[in-house]
């Protein structure tokens, strides 16, 4: 008897009364709309999806914190940080024919607030995060077979209150290298919501790490907002020095003079306070309101480039320089003078970056400054500073009085010169942040990675600078 076919059975014969195919139903993924318009009955059906995953494993929330380290050539290693509160470890190798695949390799959840900095060490086998309520942790990093890299919670940073709700807005590292072999040591310079600046000291000797709070900063009842340091060491004494941002538009520059011992790498720090000098003060106001972005190049002993960016959609650039040598018992003082460009955005200006060039023929340090706001375009811009132009330390005192925020020299115009270089559109949008890949010389092609409501990477194309010395 044949399947699908009916029959009727009379003990004698068997009569075959209707034939059946039997079918079944083709499963496919499909959608229908259907809706009648002016008398008018309209039916679409669309047999495939309208969009195609690319990438499994995102955040569930907008990207706040980025940070990028490069253990080998064409393969980088980027930490993401939400307000999902978690960290995602991504791993990234570019291709032959120039493209690149991205792919998730770990996730992190230990933080229980949306994520605010996250920074690599030097090496990349430290990972420090940071977060609301004063969270701070240490993630020890290694490479493993298999699972390519293997992620171990190291420690975290004693919190001075445990009902405090202050946010760690931003950090600076610098790795200093430690006489145990196979341990690290971390200078951190973290700002905080509630206007305290901490600089804080990490060892990881073993398994575990230790966090000590060296110094505590109070710059008022403001929100800082973006935090820059460096190390300069000499005979007498080392010295942290650093630029703080906050949401009243203002920088400052702090100087934190210590004994040679104390910066490096011997087992304890000294922290009396009658061998450290503390000096900070806010000295310059760039911005009408918050500061979202800040970078710092340090040109020489005497002065510094900051490049700020606001939510007043303007971009400034502000040379520091010192009023006197740092080695006199006089308290510490800068010059502040600053060029601003007003409407450099459509929106705030929320992430910028630095790519140095090197020198050009007429001996002048060249800067490609790229930054990102919530407009969703990615700008380029070409800085050049004369650096032979820059006053010394004995005709910055000749001046009196230097600290007006409103008035800008002509000297200051003709030391920087700007150009706006190029303007892209990107997918991503509430930008937080961004981070040049890579910058490839002489062939003038820079690699940049957003970070938002998602990540994408965009192609910047560099100027050729002749005779430049690259410093990469």
């Amino acid at each position: 008897m044949d399947s699908g076919t009916w029959y009727y059975t009379d003990f004698d014969r068997s009569i075959s009364l209707s034939g059946m195919r039997p079918t079944r139903p083709k499963l496919r993924q499909s959608s229908v709309a259907a809706h009648t318009e002016a008398g008018t009955f309209n039916y679409y059906e669309q047999s495939e999806s309208d969009h195609k995953v690319i990438l499994k494993g995102g955040h569930g929330r907008e990207i706040k914190a980025l940070a990028v380290h490069k253990p080998e050539k064409h393969r980088w290693l980027i930490a993401t940080g939400s307000e999902d509160t978690d960290i995602r470890l991504f791993e990234y190798i570019l291709g032959n024919a120039g493209g690149g695949e991205i792919k998730n390799t770990c996730v992190l959840r230990k933080h229980t607030t949306g994520l605010q900095a996250l920074r690599f060490s030097s090496d990349g086998s430290t990972l420090i995060s940071a977060a609301g309520m004063e969270e701070m942790f240490a993630w020890t990093l290694s490479p493993l077979p298999v699972i390519n890299q293997g992620v171990v919670f190291a420690g975290s940073l004693p919190s001075t209150d445990r009902h405090s709700d202050a946010r760690i807005m931003s950090f600076d590292i610098k790795s200093i290298a430690s006489s145990n072999l196979g341990s690290v040591r971390l200078f951190i310079v973290a700002a905080f919501s509630n206007g305290k600046a901490k600089l804080i000291q990490y060892d990881n000797p073993g398994e575990t790490g230790n966090f000590v709070v060296l110094r505590e900063l109070d710059f008022g009842m403001i929100c800082l907002t973006q935090a820059y340091m460096w190390l300069e060491q000499r005979t007498e004494t080392n010295t942290m020095e650093g630029i703080i941002s906050a949401t009243n538009g203002q920088i400052a520059r702090y100087c934190i003079s210590s004994p040679p011992h104390e910066y490096s790498n011997s087992p304890a720090p000294a922290l009396q306070a009658a061998n450290t000098s503390i000096q900070s003060q806010w000295q310059h106001k760039v911005h009408q309101n918050s500061i979202t972005a800040l970078h710092n190049v340090h040109l020489n002993s005497g002065h510094d480039l900051v490049v700020t960016g606001g939510d007043d959609n303007a971009l400034a650039f502000t040379i520091a320089s010192r009023m006197h040598e740092t080695d006199k018992e006089m308290p510490e003082t800068f010059r502040y003078r600053s060029l601003i460009i007003p409407k450099a955005h459509a929106a705030a200006l929320t992430a910028l970056t630095i790519i140095e060039l090197g020198c050009d023929a007429e001996e002048r340090r060249v800067f490609v400054v790229i930054t990102a706001g919530n407009d969703q375009r990615v700008q380029t811009w070409l800085v050049k500073i004369i650096l032979s132009a820059l006053p010394t330390m004995g005709e910055e005192n000749s001046h009196a009085s230097t600290t007006s925020s409103t008035a800008i020299s002509l000297d200051l115009v003709e030391l920087i010169q700007i150009d706006f270089l190029a303007e892209q559109y990107t997918n991503v949008a509430d930008i937080s942040n961004l981070a040049v890949m890579s910058a490839e010389f002489p062939s003038g092609k820079a690699q940049v990675l957003v970070v938002g409501i998602g990540m994408e990477t965009v192609d910047v194309v560099l100027p050729v600078v002749d005779q430049c010395n690259i410093n990469t």
